[in-house]
């Protein structure tokens, strides 16, 4: 049934207090849940996170750490701001979080139906309803990942197009999720990061059209890239404004103009 309906079916029928999740592959230190449970029990917070570490088993000496501060968030949308505008240290995965039970009960947050970027999905909905965080600066969790993983395209001789759309559908539903945020001091991080990794999408299609059928159009790229806010939500942004617009205007320029500037950019940024 896939790992959406399994988690959502455990968020159900748990027993216990709080709840951790780990994928079966993964590892952890030997005192990860104690540091998790210290903690959130000390500061009587909602949630606990631990620092994550990646390690690509395609090339083991590449590691990526997302190391977050030593701090207690408390308030709306705190947790929320300091997520969506650190991603380099606050890594979007279900795992390696330590959450009570009852208030992940009464917050509503679910796993959407998918095997693509589900974690993401209920990462950004779960943050901008935790009123009381503690996050961790110590490794707590490794994750591993494998060549031919369904998060990634790496190591492919050919990808499928419903694979790609599958992936920009998870960022479509959280874009849709934006237009309830207005007002919201996190929104602008989450709108950039959600555009950036469409952007990132867009860029992958133009780098390896030649391994993806079927093929995609210029239209189809751009929809991709289609902002979910107005002009005149983006101008009311205290941050973050200029990254926003310049995807807001990507996604509406014609097509030679939109095909020229993802290429000029992703350029740029290494991507294509």
């Amino acid at each position: 049934m896939g790992a959406g309906y399994s988690r959502n079916r455990i968020i159900d029928e748990a027993k216990g207090e709080y709840l951790y999740f780990m994928d079966s592959d993964d590892t952890i230190e030997p005192n990860t849940v104690r540091l998790l449970y210290d903690a959130i029990v000390k500061n009587q917070a909602e949630v606990a996170y631990g620092s994550y570490e990646i390690v690509d088993l395609s090339a083991p000496h590449r590691r990526e750490v997302y190391q977050k501060d030593d701090v207690c968030l408390s308030g709306d949308g705190q947790l929320a701001e300091y997520a969506l505008s650190h991603v380099g240290r606050f890594h979007v995965s279900a795992c390696n979080c330590l959450m009570d039970l009852e208030f992940l009960r009464q917050s509503g947050v679910r796993f959407i139906n998918t095997n693509y970027w589900e974690d993401m999905a209920f990462t950004y909905e779960l943050v901008p309803k935790v009123t009381r965080a503690v996050l961790l600066s110590c490794v707590t969790y490794h994750y591993l990942r494998h060549s031919g993983s369904l998060s990634h395209y790496q190591a492919r001789e050919q990808l499928h197009k419903e694979e790609v759309l599958a992936n920009a559908s998870t960022l479509n539903y959280l874009k849709e999720k934006c237009k309830a945020y207005r007002g919201q001091s996190f929104l602008p991080y989450m709108c950039y990061n959600l555009e950036l990794n469409s952007f990132y999408i867009v860029c992958h299609i133009l780098k390896n059209a030649h391994l993806i059928a079927p093929g995609f159009s210029h239209h189809e790229m751009r929809d991709i890239l289609c902002y979910p806010l107005s002009l005149s939500d983006i101008l009311r942004f205290r941050s973050m404004l200029l990254q926003n617009l310049l995807f807001w205007l990507i996604g509406r320029l014609p097509i030679p103009l939109f095909s020229v500037s993802v290429k000029v950019l992703g350029k740029l940024k290494r991507a294509i």
